[in-house]
Formats: structure tokens, C-alpha cells, sequence
């Protein structure tokens, strides 16, 4: 999904973000993006379905269009300007003065179910000397950083208005994106048969996370054997590389090029904890050792892939 220069994608309680540098600068952009809208719209339909008294409360129901930018439109108001202050300019809110702790009560639960995602934020970048990886705390601190400070001060800003009081003890909880990572397009030869599959998928280069990082990671359990096969179990495959990460283990001496599909990020940025990134000098050997295969025959190639449904990994065939 496109959000105002940002590509946001929901995989089962995964938030991934991604993004080529830029992110909103103010709690106002925050709350007038579509990731905001898609969030409110999702919880107020989890509301529903719990028959929660808010629903009827703030009337919530029914969800039709013009209601979801009527109240999307309330809440974003209120980022800047007190309840007493918007139901005079805005039509069609004047009872909301009558319902202020219900509405508190929303936002508090509508902060509570963003952060109830596992969030991870990909900043993607062109290879070279002025990419994001040459300075990667800096792009963390644009970024990750930024919009942390961005969402608390967004929920934060929104009580207060709400209530018109501030909070005597304020709680510093992780608000932003529990993950952070840094991903190149590195421009290589494959060996052959395998350049229309892999180009263009961006390699992980820096991994930032917020401990403590507690994941539910979607299962990933197989079943039956591997078997022997006859023809390349890549060729003819077509995958969605603005979906696809390519995790470049070191082990040992050798580099290992693991390539899985962000439905499984939690598990892909779980590798850092496991294997070292290998780095640009060692990535540069092993791109010079895949230009050597591209001569060799798609038998000896095909049998250095292993792949599943979502993940394919290239082992150190090129060592």
C-alpha cells in the first residue's frame, strides 16, 4: 500500500514500512498519512467486532466512507487544537464535547493496538558512496528515532487535547518500529539461469533493533522430504522483489545468501542474532567468484539452491 511516499504492507501482525529516506516531520504529517488512516480503520473494525460500547458511544457504526473521513478528519484536528476549539469549526462533532472520556478511552486503546504490531521500517538506498549504509546511524536516527518521538508525541498531543491536562508521569514505551533495517540493490552477475530471479532484490547491509524484541513469527513448519529433482527448481519462478530481502550470512569463512520473502521478516532479521552481515569487501569476493560460475552448466548450479515456499538460499557456492 502507498502512504505519501511510503509503502506500507500488513502480513498477518507485521507492520513493514518501507521507505527511501524521507518520513514525516511533524505529528501533523503522521496523522495525515494513510498508514494512520489505514490503523484507525483497522481498529475501529476490531472494535466492532467485539461489540465494544465505544462503537455506539462515538458512533462508530455504521463504517461507510464518509464517516471514516469524517472521524479521521476529528482525530487529526485534534492534533492541533483543543475539542472545545474543533467543535466549533468542524459540523457534525458537537456531541463529541459530551464524550470525552470515551474518546480518550479510544485513543489510549487505538495507541495500545498500533503497538500491538510487530513494526519493522526498511529504508532503502542506492548503492555508492552517499548511500543510507555508508552512515547508517544517521539514517536510523532520521528515521527510526524520528518516528518514535513522531507517534508518542502524536498520541500524547491528541490526549491533551482531549483532556486539556498533561500527564504527571509519562512512560517512555516503544512506540515507533521495533526493527530498523538498511537495504542495497548491489548490482551483480549471477550464476546463470538465476539473474531474472535475484536482480533486484536489495541486500541487507545494516539491522537495527530496540531490545527487548519479542516476535510471533508466522509458522514455519514443512512437511515431507526434500527430494531430487531434474529440472532447476528456479527457472520459470516469478516473485515479487519489492517483497523480497536477501540476508547475506557470514558462517564461518564462507558467505551464505539467504533470500526470503517479507511475510517471514521477523525470522530473516532473527539471522542477525544467529550470523554476522558479511561485509562489502567480502560480498565483492563473492560476486567475483559468481561471475566465475556463470560458466558453469545449470546442472552444477541448480544444485546449490535449496528452496521453500518463501525462503530460497543460495549456499557459499562461491568460495
Amino acid at each position: 500500500m502507498h502512504s505519501d511516499g511510503l509503502d506500507y504492507y500488513l502480513e498477518g501482525n507485521q507492520m513493514i514500512l518501507h521507505t527511501g529516506g524521507a518520513v514525516c516531520s511533524t505529528p501533523w504529517d503522521l496523522a495525515s498519512s494513510n498508514m494512520f488512516e489505514a490503523v484507525v480503520d483497522m481498529y475501529v473494525k476490531y472494535l466492532q467486532e467485539r461489540n465494544s460500547s465505544l462503537v455506539d458511544v462515538l458512533m462508530l457504526e455504521p463504517w461507510g466512507s464518509a464517516r471514516r473521513a469524517s472521524f479521521i478528519g476529528f482525530l487529526r484536528a485534534l492534533t492541533d487544537n483543543s475539542i472545545e476549539m474543533i467543535v466549533k469549526m468542524l459540523v457534525n462533532h458537537e456531541e463529541s464535547i459530551y464524550h470525552k472520556e470515551a474518546l480518550h478511552e479510544f485513543v489510549e486503546g487505538l495507541y495500545d493496538f498500533w503497538r500491538k504490531f510487530d513494526r519493522f521500517l526498511i529504508c532503502h538506498s542506492e548503492d555508492g558512496r552517499f548511500g543510507h549504509d555508508q552512515r547508517p546511524y544517521r539514517t536510523f536516527n532520521m528515521t527510526i528515532e524520528r518516528i518514535t518521538h513522531l507517534a508518542r508525541g502524536l498520541y500524547r498531543d491528541i490526549c491533551e487535547n482531549i483532556t486539556g491536562d498533561h500527564p504527571r508521569v509519562y512512560r517512555q514505551v516503544s512506540a515507533g518500529f521495533d526493527v530498523g533495517i538498511i537495504a542495497v540493490d548491489k548490482q551483480w552477475k549471477h550464476p546463470r539461469g538465476y539473474g531474472d530471479v535475484f536482480q533486484g532484490i536489495p541486500f541487507i547491509r545494516q539491522v537495527l533493533i530496540n531490545p527487548p524484541l519479542l516476535i510471533d513469527p508466522p509458522m514455519n513448519k514443512r512437511t515431507g522430504q526434500f527430494r531430487k529433482v531434474t529440472d532447476n527448481p528456479i527457472a520459470g519462478i516469478i516473485i515479487d522483489k519489492q517483497r523480497w530481502l536477501c540476508y547475506p550470512a557470514k558462517v564461518g569463512p564462507l558467505v551464505v545468501f539467504v533470500y526470503f520473502h517479507q511475510h517471514f521478516i521477523g525470522l530473516g532479521c532473527s539471522l542477525s542474532n544467529l550470523f554476522e552481515i558479511a561485509s562489502d569487501e567480502e560480498l565483492m569476493s563473492t560476486f567475483s567468484a559468481c561471475r566465475r560460475m556463470r560458466y558453469l552448466n545449470s546442472e552444477n548450479c541448480q544444485q546449490c539452491f535449496t528452496m521453500t515456499r518463501t525462503t530460497i538460499f543460495l549456499p557459499p557456492l562461491c568460495r
